[in-house]
């Protein structure tokens, strides 16, 4: 999964992200999690899925998304058309999104 840097306010660039041993993404639906280290939901919104058959995701950053500096852990959801789950990266805490303050 991909590491993310970015600054205080900013929402570009996009959070991609290609899966791994996934199932089929035809008919499926996408999340972005976003987490502080205390546990506490900072994003939990839509993401799309890109390239269903190469399994790529991203989400667009929306207003107000980035405005807390810091270090926060991010995962994408996705909902099969079966409306089974599956979360990315299983493995908890090795996507990190890095979010520095403005003028730091």
């Amino acid at each position: 999964m991909p590491e993310v840097f970015m600054v205080q306010g900013d929402r570009k660039p996009s959070v991609e992200a290609t899966l791994t041993n996934c199932g089929d993404l035809t008919g499926a639906s996408a999340k972005f999690i976003m987490i502080k280290p205390d546990g506490t939901v900072k994003v939990n919104s839509s993401a799309v899925i890109s390239d269903p058959a190469n399994k790529k995701v991203r989400y667009d950053w929306a207003s107000g998304d980035t405005g807390e500096p810091g270090d926060f852990y991010g995962e994408f959801e996705i909902t099969y058309a079966d409306g089974t789950k599956q979360s990315f990266p299983a493995k908890p805490r090795t996507f990190t999104v890095h979010i520095r303050s403005e003028h730091g």
